[in-house]
């Protein structure tokens, strides 16, 4: 990926540049070996070849994040700015790419993974090593910019190999609804971390692919119709969701999966112009074919019911809210997805609804948490990391001022401003909670 000349790159093995059976043969004979001499030494050849090659496998349960000389490795890289690039075996993203594409929970296995980035929790053979390592690293830039660090890389890391891979793939003359599956799963990864043009490109080249074949063609426009209305070009979101939706119904599968996720992207879409009446029409219909599928009381549902509930409030509709908002986060926890974008959502606009109705601390502890969410999986700066970072300190800044006795003012984040002056709530994609 570099253009590196493989006669001309060379790399240097940590074993190889310290030699740790020499300093556990020392130890064994008694003979102590400094900390700090250690330190120095292993700092000293990170800052003299000047890159660092992080090597993640198997991709599911990095075993280099469970080693705190591998996390001091990365510390020492981030204090003084070293390049620093993560890698992996090529079997890790075949085995990903698969995983993708075959259905499962790989989508979740991603979020999990960049959630569980905590260099506190690594090991090492010797416990002082581990001690004096981890008080190095809280001295210095603390384990929640470290851990974020990593974080951000293997994000950085795991989205350049998914499309990669998925364009290899696709190069190949993968066609067929696995291919298209794997596609529309990497697009919606990158949409996630903001990568829309990213998501776009590949979208189109998985439509040249498939071409008029025509369920694997819905599924890729359903996810245009998602990275068009992410990239506020509503009109081409419209038309290439209510072309997957007219497929679906040309080959009698509008109650699958697809069909009935379209019917929640269309939902969103009427929401963000402003048309409540047909957005819950189209939640409704939505739900309805969840009921009719059987699979009503999975995370399927969670973002049609949100922005349902969302437009009832809007119309002073209460009723039942907040117990809808609580139900989707219990379902997105026991599907695994606790720690996601989706489940952050919710608890954004659980929040909204509590500071509202007058619980502003329940709502603050709700935010922070929804931002300490994306803050370990490195998509605070992403809109919807954005979004949850302005209304929290909207909320604290309408704290301080309620303390001082002025009137609190209910913070607007996150609303699509009509032309018209009224406020509509951003509506909840109908994206990542898939099986």
């Amino acid at each position: 990926a570099n253009n590196l000349d493989p006669k001309r790159t060379y790399i240097w093995i940590c074993c190889l540049c310290i030699n740790q059976h020499r300093v556990q043969e020392s130890r064994a004979n008694k003979i102590d070996v400094p900390f700090e001499e250690f330190a120095r030494h292993f700092g000293e050849r990170v800052l003299g070849i000047k890159r660092v090659l992080a090597l993640m496998a198997p991709w599911k349960q990095p075993a280099y994040l469970t080693r705190v000389w591998c996390n001091f490795e990365v510390f020492t890289a981030v204090q003084h700015k070293v390049d620093l690039q993560v890698i992996m075996p090529p079997r890790e993203a075949a085995s990903l790419a698969a995983d993708l594409a075959g259905g499962g929970e790989a989508m979740d296995g991603l979020w999990r993974v960049l959630a569980s980035v905590k260099v506190q929790d690594a090991q090492a053979s010797v416990e002082q090593d581990r001690v004096r390592i981890l008080q190095l690293i809280e001295k210095g830039p603390g384990y929640e910019q470290l851990n974020n660090e990593v974080a951000r890389f293997l994000q950085q890391w795991f989205a350049q190999m998914l499309e990669l891979e998925t364009r290899a793939l696709l190069g190949k003359g993968l066609g067929d609804e696995q291919g298209a599956e794997l596609t529309r799963k990497v697009a919606n990864f990158l949409r996630t971390l903001g990568q829309t043009r990213q998501a776009k490109d590949l979208l189109y080249l998985g439509l040249r692919t498939v071409g008029q074949n025509p369920l694997p063609r819905a599924l890729l426009l359903r996810m245009l119709g998602v990275v068009a209305e992410a990239s506020g070009e509503s009109d081409e979101a419209q038309r290439s969701l209510e072309e997957a939706l007219h497929l679906h119904q040309a080959t009698d599968t509008v109650i699958s999966l697809a069909g009935l996720r379209t019917l929640g992207n269309l939902g969103a879409v009427h929401m963000a112009a402003g048309d409540d009446k047909a957005a819950a029409a189209y939640f409704q219909r939505c739900l309805a074919g969840h009921k009719a599928a059987g699979t009503y009381g999975t995370t399927e549902i969670v973002a049609p019911l949100v922005n349902l509930t969302r437009i009832k409030l809007q119309h002073g509709d209460q009723n039942g809210a907040e117990q809808t908002y609580r139900e989707c986060l219990s379902s997105l926890e026991a599907h695994g997805a606790g720690e996601s974008p989706e489940a952050a959502q919710v608890q954004q606009a659980l929040a909204r609804l509590l500071e509202q109705t007058g619980r502003g601390e329940e709502a603050l502890e709700l935010l922070r948490s929804a931002f300490q969410t994306h803050k370990r999986l490195a998509t605070q700066n992403t809109e919807a990391g954005r979004s949850i970072q302005q209304q929290l300190s909207a909320l604290e800044q309408g704290k301080a001022a309620t303390t001082q006795g002025q009137q609190h003012i209910i913070p607007m984040t996150q609303m699509a401003q009509e032309p018209n002056g009224h406020q509509n709530a951003m509506p909840m994609t109908q994206m990542a909670q898939e099986p």
